[in-house]
Order: C-alpha cells, then structure tokens, then sequence
C-alpha cells in the first residue's frame, strides 16, 4: 500500500533513530527478509528493528490510512503470537486545531479526575464501594479509549464500547490478554447498569482496568 508523504517522512525518521541506537533496519523487507510467521500472507511491514535482544515490527499509518487497514488486525495477533517479537503501530503526527487541542486537553483532565474518584472509593476497606468504582473506572476507559482512538476515526463518539475494544486490540493499544481480561469487565459493566448489584467486583480488576485506562492516556 502506498504511504502518505507524511508516513514517508516518518518511516525515515524512525529508521534514522534506530540506526543511531545500533539497530539493524529494513525498510519495507522483501518476503525472503521476513520472519517465517509473516510470509506467504502478502505482507509487508513499514520497518523491521532488530538487535540482540529485541525483534520490532513497525506499521506506520496517518489518521486517514488507518480506515482501510483492517487486515492489521491479523497482523497484531500473529506479531502477538510470538515470544520473541513485537508489533508496534505509530501514528503520524496529527495536525490538531487550537479548538482540538482545548477539547482534547478538557476531556484528558476530565478522565483523569475520573479515575482518582475511583481510587478513592477503592480506599474503603469494607469493598463496599466496588460497584461504583468500576462503573467510574469504565467510564474513564472509554474516554482514554476515544481519545486514542480519535486519531484513526473522524468520530469515536458514536462507536459502541464492544467496537472500543476490538479497535483498541487490532491497532496494537493493547494486548491479547488485556482484550480478554476487558471484554470480561464489559460484561459485569453491563450486568451493572441494567441494575443487578448481585455480582462481585474484585479491587484488582478495577485497579487492572485503571491501569489500562492510565496506559491509554500516556499515549494520547
């Protein structure tokens, strides 16, 4: 697939910063300089980064070619699959309005006061506060996860948290084991809302899902 100029410049930045660190990089590999679990799919990564002890796969994309990249997912869980290798996704800088900046930095400091509600109520020793926390801590999840995820859609405001999830895991925010342990939360989020009090909340899934959700931000 052809790279934007602006995916163009950053592979070259990337390769250049590698190289300085001792790397060895390949610019789109051939099929023959792929590792095995990569060929004969019809892929090709932007960037191979390797050295003694790490093995990177690099896509670059921009906010408008991430839409038609949906085979990344495939992509993700093979890189996933392997030990020795990581996948990482980076996006171009995007070019954000004042406007989108003011927004961006008032939904941030909203979710982030959010989550610090949450961990007080984990404070109570009795855990009879669990419930709200992971109702707030979900909250501040999908906020984190709109925010990230703004950069490969025109409006995530609409996506449901089901489609959060499983954009999150196919662009690599978050890992295989992190998509099971959410879509296990999800469920007790939605047993929540429907207004059954009756299941148990964990501190540690709720600390877990803050921890996500914290992630998440650090890349926004």
């Amino acid at each position: 697939m052809k790279r934007t100029k602006r995916e163009q410049e950053k592979v070259k930045e990337l390769a250049k910063e590698y190289k300085s660190k001792g790397y060895q990089v390949r610019i789109e590999p051939h099929q023959s300089e792929l590792p095995a679990f990569l060929q004969g799919i019809d892929y090709a990564p932007d960037l191979i980064i390797q050295s003694d002890t790490d093995n990177i796969i690099i896509e670059v994309k921009s906010r408008e070619s991430i839409r038609n990249a949906r085979y990344l997912e495939k992509i993700t869980q093979l890189v996933q699959a392997q030990k020795e290798w990581v996948f990482e996704l980076v996006f171009t800088n995007p070019v954000r309005t004042e406007k989108d900046k003011s927004v961006l930095q008032q939904d941030y400091q909203s979710i982030i006061s959010a989550i610090d509600r949450a961990k007080l109520l984990l404070q109570d020793s009795e855990n009879s506060f669990n419930d709200a926390a992971l109702l707030l801590a979900w909250s501040s999840f999908e906020g984190a996860a709109r925010i990230v995820l703004s950069e490969t859609a025109n409006d995530m405001r609409v996506a449901t948290p089901r489609d959060l999830v499983r954009d999150l895991v196919m662009i690599g925010f978050i890992s295989r084991n992190e998509y099971d342990f959410l879509q296990r939360i999800l469920k007790l989020r939605n047993v929540l809302v429907h207004g059954d009090f009756s299941v148990t909340i964990e501190k540690k899934d709720v600390f877990h899902l803050i921890e996500i959700s914290e992630s998440l931000l650090s890349n926004a």
